[in-house]
């Protein structure tokens, strides 16, 4: 290791478990999220409800009157699935389920994820999951299975009809169960379905319509038959009916009345509810209100595009928020802007004297703020992070094959093809003494861009639990390398590594996801939320705490008091 050797030596001691965090913990205090990203909605008391991916929204005189998140008790808010019983109105999302009463408020929670559907059938309350099968849910609000689908089955959607419940699945067609569940038929593409892969389900006149990948067919008995297969797309994510109509929502071609005319311009439907003001439409950018002569009302708008958040940063005025396929917003008091010119794809994102540098899978792009173009003489590939070395003034970029920086306005890149370590990098840095690390899938790099040359440090030296560097940040004479599955190193003046078995939080540390807010280390974890502290005194949030969901992937302080938290699941404001 050379010269890295004196500044990165390892010094083998492992600390005791951490003891509570002492200072005052954090707390939710605001949640920020995709309500536009829409999935399915109910009439309640003639007021259209809305699953959405930033929580349950509520509808009434043709405006959002209440949006209902994690802060209000739900388990997240990436929600799926809507189904209205006697009993109130069961909501299912990626992160769980609720039974929300008639007055808005959280009655219960179940710990069963990606709940489809929920219906009452003789006598007991089941849920459709996608992924856990068929489950019986308790009024101790617990779950159990149902053996006659598979435990680990894909279930899309549930009919209850008579004695006979109707089981949709993403790849075996519907099942039919009797009134003691037990599986008496199966409907599949060999006996009538357009499809095996099933999306949804709707009771009609006495059948049962299922909406699949090819169109729709109708189940009768014991017969299947198609009844909509000549569609412009055939991916039918759910059909609804009312006498003499038939609507489809497809993804991809938009949602239509079958042998009539197509309903509002939106591609990517996936769901319709007849109503009597006229067709709900529920999409990916929202809920539509088309009436009988085919005009289109926008009933649900705006938030965020995508509740899966990569970057923060933030200018005067306004805050930037990158998503993971849905391009770059800026969140203002006066809502939410789309950033025109990128790749949708975004990464990482910073401002830097009046620039706003943004990192996408299809290299790095500059603007002002209102307009953005990609810098020409860097590769157009994928591109991980950004990094202002506060001494210098200079922007370095980290990327899959290339290390790059900005100086007196003009761009150097280091290629991977020269330098064998800058591969698949995920975080690049500047520390206190100037020095250049980098990171990515195979170790920690200390770069020297005078001489163009790299010393890696990997875990086979012992100052890393695994080769994988996912984040780093400059703490106390130390730098701070965050990884995956093998928790934090802490490589310098004080050499230390800290794992989950030494009292570490969390262990699998999202890309980018480290920052200095309050003096302390933040960080976000895999699916173990937002982790805060110091070694020795370590504190938590996640879904419990009210998170939007426990995947954080971006920190951004907001003054002395406050913080933005990027998640997968949206994003959210917390203070102290």
């Amino acid at each position: 290791m050379k010269r890295a050797a004196v500044v990165l030596l390892f010094l083998a001691a492992i600390l005791r478990p951490s003891t509570a965090h002492a200072g005052p913990p954090p707390r939710v205090a605001e949640i920020v999220g995709a309500t536009s990203d829409a999935y399915e909605a109910a009439l309640v008391d003639g007021d259209p409800w809305i699953a959405t991916s930033g929580g349950l929204v509520i509808v009434h005189d043709g405006r959002v009157a209440k949006v209902l998140t994690s802060i209000d008790g739900l388990p997240g808010a990436r929600l799926r699935s809507i189904s209205v019983l006697a009993d109130g109105i069961y909501v299912g999302g990626v992160d769980g389920a609720a039974l929300v009463a008639r007055d808005a408020h959280v009655a219960k929670t179940f710990p069963v994820p990606r709940v489809r559907r929920v219906v009452f059938f003789r006598g007991a309350r089941y849920a459709a999951t996608f992924g856990g099968g068929l489950v019986r849910l308790g009024d101790d609000c617990k779950a159990s299975p149902v053996p006659a689908i598979g435990a680990r089955e894909s279930v899309t959607d549930l009919v209850a009809q008579g004695d006979r419940l109707y089981v949709a699945t993403a790849h075996a067609g519907v099942v039919r169960l009797d009134g003691a569940l037990h599986a008496e038929r199966t409907f599949r593409a060999k006996n009538g379905l357009t499809d095996d892969v099933v999306w949804g389900l709707a009771a009609a006149e006495g059948k049962v319509l299922a909406a699949t990948s090819r169109g729709v067919s109708a189940i009768d008995g014991d017969r299947a038959e198609i009844v909509a297969r000549d569609l412009p797309v055939p991916d039918v994510r759910a059909v609804a009916s009312t006498p003499g109509a038939l609507y489809v929502a497809t993804f991809g071609g938009g949602a239509q009345r079958v042998h009539g005319a197509r309903l509002g311009r939106a591609s990517r439907t996936r769901s319709v509810l007849p109503t009597p003001r006229g067709v709900l439409v529920v999409h990916d950018a929202g809920v539509d209100l088309v009436d009988g002569a085919g005009r289109s009302t926008a009933l649900l708008s705006g938030g965020l595009p995508s509740a899966d958040l990569t970057a923060l940063a933030a200018d005067a005025g306004g805050l930037w928020v990158g998503t993971f396929d849905r391009g770059l917003v800026r969140v203002t008091n006066d809502g939410v802007r789309a950033a025109p010119g990128l790749d949708p794809r975004v990464n990482d994102v910073v401002v830097h004297g009046g620039t706003t540098y943004v990192a996408t899978d299809g290299g790095l792009y500059t603007g002002d703020g209102t307009r953005f173009a990609p810098i020409e003489s860097l590769p157009r590939e994928h591109t991980s992070a950004v990094h202002v070395d506060s001494r210098t003034g200079d922007v370095w970029v980290s990327g899959a094959h290339t290390l790059a920086r900005l100086h007196a306005g003009a761009w150097t890149a280091w290629r991977s093809e020269d330098v064998p370590a800058l591969s698949q990098l995920d975080a690049v840095m500047t520390d206190d003494a100037g020095r250049v690390w980098t990171g990515g899938l195979h170790g920690l790099v200390l770069f020297d861009p005078a001489r163009g040359t790299a010393e890696i440090t990997r875990a086979s030296s012992g100052a890393l639990a695994v080769d994988w560097v996912t984040a780093l940040f400059p703490w106390q004479g130390n730098v701070a390398v965050g990884t995956y599955n093998g928790g934090l190193a802490f490589l310098g003046s004080a050499p230390r590594l800290l794992r989950e078995s030494d009292g570490l939080p969390a262990g699998w540390i999202n890309p980018r996801a480290i920052k200095g807010v309050r003096g302390e280390i933040w960080f976000g974890a895999l699916d173990r939320g937002l982790v805060y502290g110091a070694p020795g005194a370590w504190g938590r949030l996640g879904l419990g705490e009210h998170l939007p969901s426990a995947d954080v992937t971006a920190i951004l302080a907001d003054g002395d008091r406050a913080a933005w938290v990027a998640t997968r699941g949206g994003l959210a404001r917390v203070s102290w």
